[in-house]
């Protein structure tokens, strides 16, 4: 008989858990994170402090709820992350490339954000990627095609946003068409933002002002720099710009934030391994920051942290090194392929010598003593770098920013030492994972659509 009783109480309070209201909901995407990045940035936290295998569990990790969402769009197997995001804002499926449009190019009722508005709830936006890039403009964007950044852009600065914050502005550059970042944040002005520098300590929001943060260089279109490449505190990070938001944003009505850490995304596309482990590091790190809100307030907030597909097909093993994996090798990799990049462009400009080229390369990746295949290896990709005859011949590209083969072959060596592989560059259709706690957090859970994200958060936005 108690057994029963408590059977039935359970099954209520668990009911009530996912029909109460929430007042405060953390929506964090982490472009591209696939249950793979998530255990690789695991893998590695350990491996700072130990030499035995196991994990430092993240804080997204932790959460109670644990489910994965399937990401496929209605014309492919594989979603881009306008489809994916816009699944989330308006709870349809869509067309690879859609920005907040059902499937036939329409526009729904209303967004996740809208329905925020609706209960009075304050909204805010976050990312350290271009602000009209795909992810965060499916949740202001009604645009058909996610490369038309000016008309995203157009959407933004009139967006009824109450915190914008992170990265910048992104222009096209088009014929006829002739407008700057700085175009675009006079108008988000006119239309009644206060801008504030990205400075934190700095950061001191007004009652019923509308803010707007940024990094002091937007005006060259700059976006947050990789963790890796950040110099101390020389830079604002993600979890910064999710805590000024809820200083932003709290209110008796409280408020609904989307945060995105998106060059976990551009990393994988890169197949860099040990700058995308140390994104979703950094990454949730802004997750702790939402999950110490729901802490002080467990009865009225909702945290719900997901990808909008996995990038890049990581695998956690290779065949050449067998069963052995060693994440602590991405620790000797002191810099992005993107940044370095730009050293090798600089190096393009006096061409070193071979040997002048292996002593710099230890400045930013520490491969110790090269036998002589890699060193042959490093040597041909050398020639690809510097030959202007055969630079255009290099087989692998990449999607984001220039492909200089020596920074393609120095992250492949540190894969390989690693033990991890890729198998695109692009984007997989695997399931991706998503974790939830607080108000509601039982509609995350189990294998499900990505539509249930949308389902479940208008649920908890809506429910009286």
């Amino acid at each position: 008989m108690f057994k029963s009783f408590f059977l039935a109480l359970g099954f209520v309070l668990a009911t009530f858990n996912c029909e109460a209201r929430s007042k405060y909901v953390f929506l964090l995407i982490g472009d591209g994170m696939g249950i793979a990045q998530r255990t690789l940035a695991e893998f590695l936290a350990n491996s700072r402090v130990s030499e035995q295998s196991g994990i430092i569990k993240l804080n997204m990790n932790k959460l109670p709820v644990q489910g994965y969402l399937h990401t496929y769009s209605t014309d492919s197997y594989i979603t881009d992350s306008a489809a994916s995001a816009t699944t989330y804002a308006i709870g349809k499926k869509t067309y690879s490339g859609s920005i907040g449009l059902d499937k036939d190019g329409g526009k729904t009722d209303l967004t996740l954000m809208d329905y925020a508005r609706k209960r009075k709830m304050k909204t805010g936006i976050i990312t350290n990627v271009p602000l009209n890039h795909a992810t965060p403009a499916a949740f202001y964007g009604r645009v058909v095609n996610r490369r038309l950044y000016n008309k995203i852009a157009d959407d933004l600065v009139v967006a009824p946003f109450d915190f914008v914050g992170g990265a910048c502005i992104k222009v096209s550059k088009m014929p006829g068409l002739k407008r700057t970042p700085d175009y675009y944040y006079s108008k988000a002005k006119e239309n009644g933002y206060t801008f504030h520098s990205s400075d934190i300590t700095a950061f001191k929001p007004k009652a019923n002002e509308r803010d707007w943060v940024m990094p002091d260089d937007c005006g060259k279109g700059a976006d947050i720099p990789y963790a890796i490449d950040r110099k101390g505190d020389d830079h604002t990070t993600l979890k910064d710009y999710v805590s000024m938001a809820i200083k932003s944003l709290k209110n008796p009505n409280g408020f609904f934030l989307m945060a995105e850490g998106g060059k976990i995304d551009w990393a994988c596309h890169s197949n860099d391994a040990a700058t995308a482990a140390l994104e979703v590091l950094d990454f949730d790190e802004a997750v702790k920051v939402a999950v110490d809100f729901y802490e002080k307030h467990p009865d009225e907030t909702t945290v719900v942290v997901v990808a909008d597909h996995e990038t890049g097909g990581l695998s956690l093993g290779l065949s050449k090194t067998s069963y052995t994996l060693s994440p602590s090798q991405l620790l000797n990799q002191k810099i992005s392929m993107f940044e370095f990049n730009n050293v090798v462009q600089k190096w393009r400009e006096t061409k070193p010598s071979f040997e002048k080229l292996l002593s710099e390369l230890g400045k930013y990746f520490s491969l110790g003593e090269l036998d002589e295949n890699t060193k042959n290896r490093i040597k041909k990709a050398y020639d690809f770098t510097f030959d202007p005859k055969l630079k255009d011949k290099f087989p692998k590209k990449f999607a984001y920013g220039p492909s200089e083969p020596i920074s393609i072959l120095m992250v492949d060596l540190i894969a390989e030492r690693t033990g991890i592989g890729w198998s695109t560059v692009g984007h997989t259709g695997v399931p991706i994972p998503v974790s939830a706690t607080g108000v509601g957090q039982n509609y995350f859970s189990g294998m499900v659509e990505n539509t249930v994200v949308f389902e479940g958060l208008k649920k908890i936005i809506m429910t009286d």
